[in-house]
Protein backbone atom coordinates (compact mmCIF):
# COMPACT_ATOMS: atom_id res chain seq x y z
CA UNK A 1 0.00 0.00 0.00
CA UNK A 2 2.67 2.22 0.74
CA UNK A 3 4.41 1.65 -2.42
CA UNK A 4 1.06 2.69 -4.43
CA UNK A 5 0.73 5.87 -2.48
CA UNK A 6 3.77 6.63 -3.32
CA UNK A 7 3.33 5.95 -6.80
CA UNK A 8 0.13 7.80 -7.52
CA UNK A 9 2.59 10.84 -6.04
CA UNK A 10 5.06 10.66 -7.87
CA UNK A 11 3.09 9.76 -10.89
CA UNK A 12 0.52 12.94 -10.67
CA UNK A 13 3.68 15.70 -9.50
CA UNK A 14 5.28 14.32 -12.54
CA UNK A 15 2.44 14.07 -14.56
CA UNK A 16 1.86 19.33 -18.52
CA UNK A 17 -1.44 21.43 -17.80
CA UNK A 18 -3.91 22.58 -20.03
CA UNK A 19 -6.54 24.94 -18.44
CA UNK A 20 -9.51 27.05 -18.29
CA UNK A 21 -11.84 29.55 -17.15
CA UNK A 22 -15.62 30.43 -18.41
CA UNK A 23 -18.35 33.06 -18.17
CA UNK A 24 -22.02 33.10 -19.15
CA UNK A 25 -21.67 34.50 -22.15
CA UNK A 26 -22.62 38.13 -21.44
CA UNK A 27 -21.75 37.71 -18.28
CA UNK A 28 -18.87 39.97 -17.10
CA UNK A 29 -18.19 37.45 -14.05
CA UNK A 30 -15.53 35.27 -15.14
CA UNK A 31 -14.53 31.75 -13.21
CA UNK A 32 -11.28 30.67 -13.40
CA UNK A 33 -8.51 27.91 -11.60
CA UNK A 34 -5.23 29.42 -10.96
CA UNK A 35 -3.77 26.60 -9.54
CA UNK A 36 -4.53 22.89 -8.68
CA UNK A 37 -2.01 21.28 -6.04
CA UNK A 38 -1.55 18.25 -3.80
CA UNK A 39 -1.59 19.82 -0.63
CA UNK A 40 -1.20 16.17 1.43
CA UNK A 41 -0.44 12.80 0.16
CA UNK A 42 -0.68 10.12 3.21
CA UNK A 43 -1.68 6.11 2.97
CA UNK A 44 -5.15 7.00 3.45
CA UNK A 45 -5.83 10.01 1.85
CA UNK A 46 -4.70 12.76 -0.93
CA UNK A 47 -5.87 16.19 -0.27
CA UNK A 48 -5.96 18.29 -3.52
CA UNK A 49 -6.19 22.23 -3.10
CA UNK A 50 -7.89 24.20 -5.63
CA UNK A 51 -7.14 27.86 -6.23
CA UNK A 52 -10.28 29.59 -7.90
CA UNK A 53 -10.53 32.95 -9.13
CA UNK A 54 -13.37 35.00 -9.44
CA UNK A 55 -13.18 38.34 -11.67
CA UNK A 56 -16.46 40.66 -11.31
CA UNK A 57 -15.85 43.03 -14.24
CA UNK A 58 -19.14 43.96 -13.90
CA UNK A 59 -20.63 47.51 -12.03
CA UNK A 60 -22.41 46.09 -9.02
CA UNK A 61 -21.53 43.48 -6.89
CA UNK A 62 -22.27 39.81 -7.06
CA UNK A 63 -22.86 37.23 -4.44
CA UNK A 64 -21.44 33.75 -5.29
CA UNK A 65 -24.06 31.77 -3.81
CA UNK A 66 -22.16 28.60 -4.37
CA UNK A 67 -19.50 27.07 -6.57
CA UNK A 68 -18.77 23.50 -6.72
CA UNK A 69 -16.46 21.14 -8.73
CA UNK A 70 -15.59 17.13 -9.49
CA UNK A 71 -12.01 15.91 -9.74
CA UNK A 72 -11.45 13.59 -11.92
CA UNK A 73 -8.49 11.13 -13.20
CA UNK A 74 -8.05 9.84 -15.98
CA UNK A 75 -7.01 10.17 -19.84
CA UNK A 76 -8.00 10.03 -23.26
CA UNK A 77 -11.64 11.33 -22.57
CA UNK A 78 -12.07 8.63 -20.55
CA UNK A 79 -12.56 9.93 -16.71
CA UNK A 80 -13.42 8.38 -13.26
CA UNK A 81 -15.12 10.50 -10.36
CA UNK A 82 -12.46 10.93 -7.28
CA UNK A 83 -14.27 13.86 -5.43
CA UNK A 84 -16.13 16.94 -5.03
CA UNK A 85 -15.09 20.34 -3.28
CA UNK A 86 -17.71 23.32 -2.91
CA UNK A 87 -17.77 26.89 -1.13
CA UNK A 88 -20.72 29.02 -0.58
CA UNK A 89 -21.13 32.69 0.06
CA UNK A 90 -18.44 34.80 -1.45
CA UNK A 91 -19.46 38.69 -2.11
CA UNK A 92 -17.81 40.24 -4.89
CA UNK A 93 -17.61 43.52 -5.50
CA UNK A 94 -18.31 46.03 -8.43
CA UNK A 95 -15.04 45.28 -10.56
CA UNK A 96 -13.20 43.55 -8.15
CA UNK A 97 -11.08 39.93 -8.33
CA UNK A 98 -11.27 37.92 -5.45
CA UNK A 99 -9.60 34.82 -5.12
CA UNK A 100 -9.71 31.29 -2.20
CA UNK A 101 -8.38 27.81 -1.96
CA UNK A 102 -11.12 25.13 -1.41
CA UNK A 103 -9.55 21.85 -0.19
CA UNK A 104 -10.94 18.34 -1.41
CA UNK A 105 -9.98 15.37 0.57
CA UNK A 106 -9.91 12.17 -1.86
CA UNK A 107 -10.13 8.43 -0.21
CA UNK A 108 -6.89 6.60 -1.36
CA UNK A 109 -8.68 3.08 -1.73
CA UNK A 110 -10.50 4.92 -4.87
CA UNK A 111 -6.62 5.46 -6.28
CA UNK A 112 -5.32 1.98 -6.10
CA UNK A 113 -6.70 0.76 -9.38
CA UNK A 114 -5.73 4.08 -10.65
CA UNK A 115 -2.65 4.04 -9.74
CA UNK A 116 -2.17 0.83 -10.86
CA UNK A 117 -3.20 1.39 -14.43
CA UNK A 118 -0.85 4.51 -15.01
CA UNK A 119 2.09 2.77 -14.12
CA UNK A 120 0.86 0.34 -16.95
CA UNK A 121 -0.74 2.24 -19.17
CA UNK A 122 1.19 3.47 -22.25
CA UNK A 123 -1.16 7.01 -21.89
CA UNK A 124 -0.72 9.45 -19.36
CA UNK A 125 -2.85 10.49 -16.90
CA UNK A 126 -4.68 13.70 -16.03
CA UNK A 127 -6.26 15.25 -13.23
CA UNK A 128 -9.76 17.33 -14.19
CA UNK A 129 -11.52 19.99 -12.57
CA UNK A 130 -15.05 20.52 -13.92
CA UNK A 131 -17.48 23.16 -12.12
CA UNK A 132 -19.80 25.74 -11.82
CA UNK A 133 -20.54 28.72 -9.39
CA UNK A 134 -23.69 30.39 -9.34
CA UNK A 135 -24.57 34.05 -8.63
CA UNK A 136 -27.01 36.36 -7.61
CA UNK A 137 -26.50 40.13 -8.95
CA UNK A 138 -29.53 42.17 -7.85
CA UNK A 139 -32.47 39.90 -8.68
CA UNK A 140 -30.95 37.91 -11.53
CA UNK A 141 -29.07 34.85 -10.98
CA UNK A 142 -27.10 32.58 -13.37
CA UNK A 143 -23.99 30.07 -13.52
CA UNK A 144 -20.58 30.15 -14.47
CA UNK A 145 -19.13 26.77 -15.32
CA UNK A 146 -15.55 26.39 -15.34
CA UNK A 147 -12.83 23.29 -15.87
CA UNK A 148 -9.24 22.69 -15.72
CA UNK A 149 -6.88 19.73 -16.95
CA UNK A 150 -4.06 19.43 -15.93
CA UNK A 151 -1.18 15.96 -15.57
CA UNK A 152 1.48 17.91 -13.38
CA UNK A 153 -0.43 19.80 -10.52
CA UNK A 154 2.24 21.86 -8.35
CA UNK A 155 3.07 21.50 -5.03
CA UNK A 156 1.28 24.25 -2.27
CA UNK A 157 2.02 27.73 -2.71
CA UNK A 158 4.19 26.79 -5.74
CA UNK A 159 3.73 29.86 -8.76
CA UNK A 160 4.61 28.88 -11.87
CA UNK A 161 5.70 30.45 -14.84
CA UNK A 162 3.69 28.53 -16.92
CA UNK A 163 1.28 30.57 -18.16
CA UNK A 164 -1.50 27.50 -18.83
CA UNK A 165 -0.96 27.08 -14.52
CA UNK A 166 -3.39 30.10 -14.70
CA UNK A 167 -5.97 29.21 -16.83
CA UNK A 168 -7.36 30.40 -20.05
CA UNK A 169 -10.31 33.05 -20.15
CA UNK A 170 -13.65 31.27 -21.52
Amino acid sequence: MKAVVFALAVALAALPVVGGACGKAGSPVKVSISEIALAEVSYSMIVVEVTVQIVNGGDSPAVMDRIEYDIYFGHKDKWIWLGRGSETQREIGAGQTMGFTIQTQIDNSRLIRLVTEAIFGTEPSQLKVDGRASFTRGTSAFQVRFDKKMTSPSSPGEQSANPLLRGREG
